[in-house]
């Protein structure tokens, strides 16, 4: 069973393969990462932008680092898969595939209360 969030690197965002990379293997240093990026991913970039990506993703709680080495964060993982969870629970109440306005309302609130986040940028990493 495949259980990579994003089959192809082809179409994803810089933010989106460093969080892939990230999920293979940790912890790694802003240069290690750089170079999984060229090598495996064929992203042509300069060290400088992987900087900024690795260090916007640690801003917003999505990395951790320790000692100039990055891993995704326990803490956003945990509420990435509250997110899920709440939403595999629509599913199974509604099988008709219609949340409706009013609960769909309700499942963003409760969504920006646990991470903070405000439902628009929700868990996506763009």
């Amino acid at each position: 069973m495949d259980t990579s969030l994003f089959p192809s690197s082809s179409n994803c965002s810089i933010k989106e393969i460093v969080v892939m990379i990230l999920s293979e293997e940790w912890p790694l240093s802003v240069r290690q990462i750089y170079e999984r990026l060229r090598r495996m991913h064929a992203v042509e970039c300069s060290y400088q932008a992987v900087f900024k990506h690795v260090k916007e993703l640690s801003r917003r709680g999505i990395l951790d680092c320790r000692e100039r080495r990055y891993m995704i964060s326990l803490g956003w993982l945990e509420r990435l898969y509250l997110f899920v969870q709440n939403y595999l629970e629509c599913y199974e109440q509604n099988p008709g595939g219609v949340i409706g306005p009013r609960a769909e309302l309700e499942l963003l609130a409760k969504y920006q209360r646990m991470t903070g986040v405000p439902p628009a940028l929700g868990p996506r990493l763009r």
